[in-house]
């Protein structure tokens, strides 16, 4: 029996998943996509996900490495990575929605307690890649409102985003975005609470985003339950801000916080790599998988068809951002201590509410 789930994200991009309906300890775990499901029919997706066994379309194709299978607006592989094996098609590179036809096999048990859905890690990329065909552009980034203006923190795990996120909320009445990423649209920023329920969760216990492992076990196989008793409201939740600021935050041994102001085309560079890191991410919904295989993708479409969208995808996202990161907007680097404590974020506050805006 087939199960459907839409999920729609801001009116801009429309995504269905279809699946088997079966036994599996962490089915309902889409804790990603959860906060813009939709229990209605969503026209025309952007993005179309099919799990399960499926006949590829592989005929007439270019081979790469022996295993890529390359045409206009297709690929197709099998594949394996952790524990693991899998094969894959996408149709839509060019034009069209993406219609990924995704079949797995689990080949160790303990894949079988994934932290997120095995598809998981085609899905964030082609969430990128269809944004942007849209003008949209997804960063990875804390994000808070306050008076309809948004402040935005880049930055790379472990940089303290959600704890700075946490106490701009608690502690200065800000509004939430996002503390792992957010949706830059013009002089917009829009809200994507990728983990919400475990940010409000963990928001209710702590000023900061070091929860107990027990605590943690218990947020995992209780989640229906904290799901339901959460999705109250008691998070402020800001949809959309115009960008007010822009804030790299950067983890550093040292034992000072340090602000160093930073030119536009600077600043675009770290997004773009920021980005290609984001695409090559270690995948947390696959035991043992450390590189998402989804970047080599594009590298093997691009290779056939560098002219493509695909190709110039890293072309299209500079020049996307170059409109969005205008000369009026302040751009800092904040180097944080690798011990962060409530002095650490007093003092970014303290520097945030201090800048001279033009």
């Amino acid at each position: 029996m087939k199960e459907t789930r839409n999920y729609n994200i801001h009116n801009v991009l429309k995504i269905q998943i279809n699946r088997e309906k079966k036994f599996d300890l962490m089915r309902g775990f889409d804790l990603e996509l959860s906060p813009f499901r939709v229990f209605r029919d969503i026209g025309n997706p952007d993005i179309i996900l099919n799990v399960g066994k499926f006949t590829p379309s592989n005929n007439d194709c270019f081979v790469i490495d022996h295993k890529y299978y390359v045409k206009d607006n297709y690929f197709y592989c099998k594949d394996s990575g952790g524990n693991i094996k899998w094969e894959v098609e996408i149709w839509g590179f060019e034009k069209g929605p993406a219609i990924v036809n995704f079949n797995y096999k689990i080949v160790k048990p303990k894949a079988l307690v994934s932290r997120l859905s095995v598809e998981t890690f085609l899905l964030r990329p082609l969430m990128y890649y269809k944004l942007l065909e849209k003008g949209y552009v997804m960063i990875h980034s804390a994000g808070v409102s306050k008076e309809g203006e948004a402040y935005i923190f880049p930055g790379r795990g472990g940089a303290f985003k959600t704890s700075l996120t946490m106490g701009f909320i608690k502690r200065a009445n800000f509004k939430y975005l996002g503390d792992d990423r957010v949706i830059l649209y013009q002089d917009r920023v829009l809200s994507f609470p990728a983990h919400f329920y475990s940010f409000q969760y963990t928001y209710q216990k702590r000023d900061d985003e070091f929860i107990s492992y027990f605590d943690k076990l218990k947020f995992i196989f209780n989640h229906d339950k904290y799901i339901n008793y959460i999705n109250k409201n008691v998070l402020p939740i800001e949809d959309s801000s115009k960008l007010r600021a822009v804030f790299f935050v950067v983890k550093k041994n040292t034992r000072e916080v340090k602000f160093t102001k930073l030119e536009t085309q600077e600043a675009i560079t770290k997004l773009i790599n920021s980005s290609k890191m984001e695409m090559k991410a270690i995948s947390d919904s696959i035991p043992g998988f450390f590189l998402n295989p989804y970047y080599t993708y594009m590298q093997a479409y691009s290779y056939v068809f560098p002219k493509s969208r695909v190709g110039k995808y890293w072309d299209n996202l500079k020049k996307e951002l170059g409109a969005i990161l205008k000369k009026d907007i302040p751009i800092y680097e904040i180097k944080i201590p690798e011990k962060y404590t409530q002095t650490v974020f007093r003092e970014v506050l303290t520097f945030v509410r201090g800048l001279k805006w033009p």
